[in-house]
């Protein structure tokens, strides 16, 4: 894959630079720059320009969505507000931080690549996006000098190439508070950190921090008759707040949350058994294939659910879906063949 890089360069032009073969004039500058201007589109229509960073695609987010992710209709309404809030802007004052909390397989991960490829031509091979994954890049804990070094320098090359970039921290949880710290300079209103513009950057901080706490909340809230796509966000942001300061993990002591670093913090609901069941039809429809009611409930026989007394909650959410149709597909397949 070929990505190019514009590179611009400062020239001075006085009015009338005289050659042997040629007058340098105003007229003749505008020529060049105009193909310049010309040459940067065919660079941008064929691989990646900054210029085209953050120009969000409603229509294929609101599609993506509609058929890949459910159950999380105050979450998405949350993050797309915030997003198209903040890629309006031409001069934000700081970066948009948003904090994605829940329970395995809700679809925080995916929402995450759906809004990225929404953003970003490349999507996630873009080299204006970086992710960050506590269980693969963090853990050397007795590094965690060099790891803060080695990630300001990340975040500093990656913005310098582009402002407008976008960084994943997946499994914040587990990422030691001395190291989430490294992005405490990078989140504020400073116009210039270490020579570089952060104000237009996004941050997607994901993990499960509060998981059980929403579950709970949501579990009575239900049991008392209450609509889950009613229950209160200002709620669920006050049992996040709580957990993020008492649960132990990397946010229990960082100065993210001592500092108010984050934008907003976006609850995941658990999913029930309606959404385990569009997950099922969606995965079988990426197969080309029509799942029976019948087999369906078979596969949710096999899955896992909380708490005991009423099994409201998948316990992975969707995670496991898409092996799980696979393989009662495949199944079905051999016996059909005997």
């Amino acid at each position: 894959m070929i990505i190019f890089r514009p590179i611009f360069y400062l020239i001075v032009i006085p009015t009338t630079l005289s050659f042997p073969f040629i007058a340098f004039t105003p007229i003749v500058a505008a020529a060049f720059f105009g193909f310049y201007d010309k040459f940067q589109d065919v660079i941008c229509m064929i691989g990646e320009c900054c210029r085209d960073a953050q120009k969000l695609n409603l229509t294929f987010i609101k599609n993506e969505l509609e058929n890949h992710v459910f159950g999380q209709n105050i979450a998405i309404q949350a993050i797309l507000t915030h997003v198209k809030a903040h890629t309006a802007d031409k001069n934000p004052k700081r970066p948009l931080v948003l904090s994605l909390h829940g329970p395995t397989g809700t679809g925080k991960n995916h929402i995450s690549t759906i809004l990225v490829k929404s953003l970003y031509k490349l999507g996630m091979m873009s080299s204006y996006v970086k992710k960050y994954d506590a269980t693969i890049d963090f853990v050397n804990l007795d590094k965690i000098s060099q790891n803060k070094e080695s990630l300001q320098h990340d975040l500093k090359i990656t913005l310098y190439q582009c402002p407008r970039c976008l960084f994943i921290f997946d499994e914040m949880d587990k990422i030691p508070s001395d190291l989430i710290d490294a992005l405490v300079p990078f989140l504020g209103f400073s116009e210039s950190v270490h020579g570089v513009d952060t104000r237009k950057a996004i941050f997607l901080l994901l993990g499960n921090t509060g998981a059980s706490d929403i579950a709970s909340y949501l579990h009575n809230f239900i049991e008392n008759g209450g609509d889950r796509d009613m229950v209160s966000i200002k709620e669920l942001n006050r049992i996040l707040l709580k957990s993020s300061y008492l649960s132990p993990g990397g946010f229990n002591h960082s100065d993210l949350i001592k500092k108010h670093l984050i934008t907003a913090s976006i609850p995941f609901l658990p999913l029930e058994k309606e959404h385990i069941k569009a997950c099922i039809n969606a995965e079988a429809r990426e197969l080309n294939h029509v799942i029976s009611d019948v087999l369906i409930d078979e596969i949710l026989l096999e899955l896992d659910w909380f708490p005991p007394d009423t099994q409201r909650f998948s316990i992975n959410g969707c995670k496991h879906i898409f092996e799980i149709v696979r393989f009662h597909l495949q199944l079905r397949k051999e016996n059909d063949e005997l």
